[in-house]
């Protein structure tokens, strides 16, 4: 399936690549170049979202390129016209190229060793997710609940959608899912090696040293016995990666911060607030539907950054709160337009206010009036508390303004995100509490370079030397914490997630959808009863609408964890919950091996339904509802 993966990325990637190439220079800034690559993501995302209150997201995903090509093309004309067209950027020079290559095959490399070696991360939810969104239009539904708008992060669900469908539905939404991951790793450590050379790291080392600290930051657990395990109240950004949208997040905030920072050294080689702006508007729609928590505290963090420096955004004050009242705007308008978690209908879920505590992951909460709550919380923090000591004695000291400003704005969002993370209860589910900090694990690292990149001659040289404090407090929580991640892939519970087999009896890495299931573009969305012996090669194919768990488990408003019903139950739930009057039922039967399923077997009798054979491994039966009870 390489060939088909490779093809369906270059195609997913047009808006990049176009975008880079339109807007290329001479005088072109690194930090344009940084801020360019997350923003043709989310503008990308926005447009084929938008494309869905039109038509399906398979049909939106190939309009969406037809209309890049055209604009990017027009753009490209203009340009010509005007004898301005397209030259290579004066920055991008041979060194950096070079960089931005090795970094981003050993991002691809370390998503792979996981990406394809396991399932991780709910992917028995997300498997039928994707290709049930590739059918439909906005509002979503969920596979489970067609009666009720899809209340859930489904941006990365819908980027993985586009990735099958670019694929002529060749690779199964199990193997999109894992294309996207490692398309965003490579995206990020793109970003993170433009940044950090914006910032003056010019040296390999230490750009692989930022994206090593930014998707292996996590708890400190290298001084636990084996099997390493996770932290007490969150895991490894790198294992937490794997839940489809959080992976697009990071690239997200990398570009959100970006474009702050940017703005903040607009004098020294930063990005004009004009050309910015347009940047933050696109990241934060995306945003608003991938990552609500962490939109909240990059907000906090241009909050501060603005009321330091005001002109970052404009040249007036109320220019520059015209702006930010905008952007609120731009998050209302994509709850409204898209949905998501914060959706009009979306199910409130309760927060409450708790004494601090540590959460806890899958354990019980531990209180910081305690030694062990705060050692705790220590271990699991220590990458982001370092940078937050490291930013207090940076805005304590004479450095340059901008250092302070980044420094500050860093403090406040930390400082809340840790609040929120020990102070509130999520929705009486204390695991759910690792989502405030997502935005201070990413920050931690580039706001570390940023300090340490301060060129001011009126530094102390045992504050910001290479074995200063400040230099320390950054280096040191950061090492600990890449070690760990090191040591959790290696020979913990990483380890033996690689070698666990988890995908189980399917390899739907290895599974061509056309050839194996029948699968085709243009699918409607179908209700499905699937062979209890052999679902996902079916539902990792056909968009499907399916028998769920009894209800929603784990404190969630919407079905996610118990897998498919199988049997007269999940006949139950189709006929009560997703089969309409008169509807008929789809009955997908595997034709491999010995066995069989009740259901399958009852409809391939004779008078029962009409069925053919659907690619090399399965049959399918259409029943008509009046022989629905003739299944049982």
């Amino acid at each position: 399936m390489l060939g088909a993966s490779l093809t369906a990325t270059a195609v997913f990637l047009v808006p990049v690549a176009g975008l880079l190439v339109v807007r290329a220079r001479r005088e072109q800034s690194l930090w344009e170049l940084a801020t360019a690559i997350p923003t043709a993501v989310a503008l990308d995302l926005v447009g084929v979202l938008l494309l869905c209150r039109l038509m399906t997201l398979e049909t939106a995903a190939i309009v969406s390129r037809g209309l890049w090509l055209l604009g990017l093309g027009a753009i490209w004309l203009w340009r010509v016209r005007r004898s301005d067209g397209p030259r290579w950027p004066r920055v991008l020079d041979l060194s950096l190229v070079t960089h931005l290559v090795v970094v981003m095959v050993a991002a691809v490399a370390l998503s792979v060793m996981l990406s394809r070696t396991t399932m991780a991360w709910d992917r028995d939810f997300h498997t039928p997710l994707v290709t049930a969104l590739r059918g439909q239009r906005l509002p979503f539904v969920s596979m489970y609940e067609p009666r009720q708008a899809l209340a859930y992060h489904y941006t990365a669900d819908a980027q993985s959608a586009m990735l099958q469908t670019y694929s002529a539905i060749r690779l199964t939404s199990a193997l999109a899912l894992s294309v996207h991951h490692d398309v965003m790793f490579a995206l990020l450590g793109a970003a993170v090696v433009l940044a950090a050379a914006a910032l003056g790291i010019g040296r390999l080392v230490p750009q692989l040293a930022i994206f090593a600290a930014l998707v292996l930051a996590g708890p400190v657990t290298l001084f636990h016995q084996l099997p390493l395990p996770d932290g007490y109240s969150v895991v490894s950004m790198f294992s937490l990666s794997f839940r489809p949208h959080v992976c697009l997040s990071f690239l997200l905030v990398v570009g959100f911060a970006g474009g702050v920072m940017s703005g903040v050294l607009r004098r020294k080689g930063g990005q004009p607030a004009g050309r910015l702006y347009p940047s933050l508007l696109g990241i934060t729609a995306a945003l608003a539907l991938t990552d609500e928590a962490t939109l909240l505290l990059l907000g906090a963090f241009l909050g501060v950054v603005w009321l330091r420096d005001p002109a970052c955004l404009s040249p007036t004050r109320w220019g520059g709160a015209l702006k930010l009242a905008t952007l609120v705007a731009v998050i209302g308008g994509a709850i409204l337009a898209f949905g998501g978690p914060l959706g009009l209908h979306a199910d409130r879920y309760p927060i409450d206010l708790v004494s601090p505590r540590a959460p806890g992951w899958s354990v019980a909460p531990l209180s910081l009036a305690v030694a062990e709550g705060r050692r705790r919380m220590m271990e699991d923090l220590l990458p982001v508390l370092g940078v937050l000591v490291a930013a207090l004695i940076a805005a304590a000291r004479p450095v340059r303004r901008e250092t302070r400003t980044v420094g500050v704005a860093f403090v406040v969002l930390a400082t809340l995100a840790m609040v929120a993370m020990t102070c509130f209860d999520f929705n009486h589910q204390p695991m759910e509490n690792h989502r405030w900090v997502t935005a201070a694990y990413v920050l931690a690292p580039l706001v570390g370079a940023f300090l340490l990149a301060d060129r001011s001659r009126r530094r102390p040289r045992a504050l910001y030397g290479p074995i200063g404090l400040v230099a320390l407090l950054i280096y040191l929580p950061n090492g600990l914490a890449i070690a760990s991640t090191t040591k959790w892939l290696t020979m913990g519970v990483g380890a033996g997630m690689r070698d666990s087999g988890y995908q189980g009896t399917d390899n739907l890495y290895r599974l061509d959808c056309r050839t194996g299931t029948g699968a085709r573009m243009r699918e409607p969305l179908v209700a499905t009863y699937v062979d209890r012996r052999r679902p996902f090669p079916w539902i990792a194919c056909h968009p499907s609408l399916l028998a769920g768990p009894a209800e929603a488990a784990g404190g969630h408003k919407i079905k996610t964890l118990g897998g498919l019903a199988s049997g007269p139950a999940a006949l139950d739930d189709l006929a009560r919950n997703i089969l309409g009057p008169g509807q008929s039922l789809r009955v997908a039967c595997w034709q491999v091996g010995a066995g069989s399923d009740p259901i399958c077997a009852a409809a391939l009798a004779p008078g029962v339904g009409s069925c053919q054979a659907s690619g090399e491994l399965y049959t399918v039966c259409e029943v008509p509802a009046e022989h629905l009870d003739r299944l049982r």
